[in-house]
């Protein structure tokens, strides 16, 4: 009977393995649309329900929903300059999000007890917040003792559990649009706080940090996922956390990915493998069951050259980006001379963009973007499909020109959303003709057509259309007005 059971077993991972083994770049590409992008009817009237029929507009696409960020150098602010400028405009120009690269850690914050430094966290969250890019909070705790102040080692447990919440407090309460955080960082292999006070500290972690702010996202963040070293105990620490009711309310996955063709001490990472489509989906399907947001928090890898590098970097993001479950992709840095791994540096020592970079550009803001015109059809609507996010309409009316600003957001539905814009008046209506539904001094099939969806409650008429439409003069919209009106088209053309 085991054996049954374990062949059963057997054959379920199979049947999945064989439907992941199908997945190829087209379904990648057709999940992204299906997973970030919403189908939207853009309709053009004036404000009596005219409609402006074949009428251009453009549509400029202002951000996406999901963080496409980098961590911020610790070195920030203290670059020469020209070097500050150009690793601003770069930030700005290639990513929508940021977190500080170590000085919000406790080692750095408070060096010495009670002896706050933050001049540093707070010049990198100030410039992120002025430039409209979220910033999410690393770390409040890390597991590795070596990570933990020296002072706050040599405390007493009472003592020590003392500051550990104050410490809490002074993180998560100090920015107020601050409102994602790793809680115990890498807390699979390290276990400091747990050796010094039981798996009960994990808990007293999580709810003083909901208690501080209850609607930020606290998250979970380990090394060794996307190898898949350390996957299988990230799930059952996932698991155990959840059946503890710990609030953990996020999943980081930091990324760092490392490729070799040959052996290592962890096993081979042949980089063709762990960038393929069917191996990063495997990965993250399964931390998807428990139906918290997914997030890549410190992303960079290495490759054998740049042209590699690009087309991997392009293959991770795609599957990333395609899977409902992943929020972002926070890289670990960008430019090499900063960059704790160089050779995982999308720009070289003079800020000039690698391929990889290049290639990371074009994905983004080129074939995952909107920035193009559109033309309504006789009715004055045109369906778009938006990626995820916010969103300019900009119309030209009598050589002036009208902007709006619309935010697309994930309805997971996949429904058809309208938009109604208003407009300015096309033209008086107290010239227009009986039969003359639309007021555009034509009497034509569009008429007609209008008439049908007024009695089919597929639209409803304004005031003015329905004096149009009444052809008859008997207060009641029906078959014989469209009868009538079609015997005015015909004979008197």
């Amino acid at each position: 009977m085991d054996k049954l059971i374990k062949y059963y077993f057997l054959f379920l991972i199979l049947s999945l393995n064989i439907i992941i083994a199908q997945l190829n770049w087209s379904d990648i590409d057709s999940l992204i649309i299906q997973n970030r992008t919403e189908n939207i009817k853009i309709i053009l009237t004036d404000s009596i329900g005219n409609p402006y029929q074949h009428n251009e507009f453009f549509i400029q696409q202002l951000n996406h929903d999901f963080s496409f960020g980098t961590c911020i150098s610790g070195y920030f602010g203290n670059f020469e300059e020209n070097i500050q400028q150009q690793y601003e405009d770069t930030l700005l120009k290639y990513f929508n999000s940021t977190v500080d690269e170590w000085s919000f850690k406790w080692t750095v914050v408070e060096p010495n007890q009670d002896s706050l430094l933050f001049d540093n966290a707070d010049e990198k969250y100030y410039w992120s917040l002025e430039n409209n890019l979220p910033m999410r909070g690393h770390t409040i705790f890390w597991a590795n003792e070596a990570k933990v102040p020296s002072w706050a080692r040599n405390l007493s447990d009472e003592n020590l559990l003392i500051e550990m919440k104050e410490h809490v407090s002074d993180i998560v309460s100090r920015y107020s649009d601050m409102n994602e955080f790793d809680v115990n960082n890498e807390m699979i292999l390290n276990h400091y706080f747990r050796d010094r006070f039981g798996e009960g500290i994990i808990d007293s972690m999580f709810t003083w940090s909901k208690e501080v702010k209850p609607n930020a996202t606290f998250y979970l963040n380990e090394y060794g996922i996307i190898n898949s070293v350390l996957l299988d105990l990230y799930i059952e620490q996932i698991n155990n956390l959840i059946n503890q009711n710990i609030p953990i309310s996020g999943i980081g996955i930091q990324g760092h990915v490392f490729t070799s063709d040959e052996p290592t001490d962890m096993g081979t990472f042949e980089g063709d493998i762990v960038f393929s489509a069917d191996y990063l989906w495997n990965v993250i399907e399964p931390l998807a069951q428990f139906n918290l947001p997914i997030k890549i928090t410190e992303f960079d890898f290495n490759a054998p050259d740049e042209l590699k590098h690009a087309e991997w970097i392009v293959n991770f993001y795609k599957v990333m980006f395609a899977h409902p479950s992943l929020d972002g992709v926070i890289a670990w840095g960008f430019w090499e001379e900063v960059h704790w791994r160089p050779e995982g540096a999308i720009f070289d020592l003079d800020f000039n963009p690698k391929p990889s970079a290049e290639a990371y550009y074009d994905l983004i803001f080129n074939q995952w973007w909107t920035d193009e015109s559109f033309l309504t059809n006789n009715i004055g609507e045109k369906e778009v499909n938006l990626f995820h996010g916010k969103h300019y309409i900009k119309i030209q009316v009598n050589n002036e020109e009208f902007i709006f600003e619309i935010n697309v957001e994930n309805t997971e539905g996949n429904n058809l959303i309208d938009i109604q814009i208003e407009l300015p008046l096309l033209f008086s209506t107290s010239n227009c003709d009986l039969g003359d539904v639309n007021c555009d001094f034509e009497i034509n099939i569009i008429d007609v057509l209008l008439i049908v969806d007024f009695i089919l409650l597929e639209s409803f008429p304004t005031s003015s259309q329905f004096e149009y439409s009444d052809i008859d003069l008997n207060n009641i919209i029906n078959i014989i007005d469209i009868l009538n009106l079609v015997q005015i088209i015909l004979f008197n053309p």
